[in-house]
């Protein structure tokens, strides 16, 4: 990993961390890694495979593209965090339901059936 990229991957996840108002045990409990290796990782003391990467993104409930904006922006965090818990939470229905909940949200927002981006 480069070392431009691992700097602003352990910054985030001091930020993204801080912004959860986990500690590092939290969030080690929460990835399924050890507090020690969270300390390390925001410390900049351990390369970070792509399996621990996952692990944090998942823990902290942000896409992991997050870890590697240079650009942060807390604000933006603190609005994603919401609509990530409920992404999580839909994604764990059957299927029957999450196109339910689609289909309510498209009446909702107003979104034409055949606009797909």
């Amino acid at each position: 990993m480069e070392p431009d990229s691992k700097n602003c991957i352990t910054k985030n996840v001091r930020i993204l961390r801080k912004a959860a108002k986990y500690t590092q045990a939290e969030l080690a409990e929460r990835c399924g890694l050890s507090s020690d290796l969270i300390s390390k990782v925001e410390r900049g003391q351990t390369n970070i495979t792509q399996e621990t990467l996952s692990k944090l993104a998942t823990g902290l409930g942000v896409p992991l593209v997050m870890l590697f904006d240079e650009n942060l922006d807390t604000e933006k965090i603190k609005g994603n965090q919401d609509l990530e818990l409920y992404f999580s939470r839909l994604l764990i229905l059957p299927t029957i339901k999450q196109r339910e909940i689609m289909a309510l949200l498209d009446i909702f927002l107003g979104v034409d059936k055949n606009f797909r981006p």
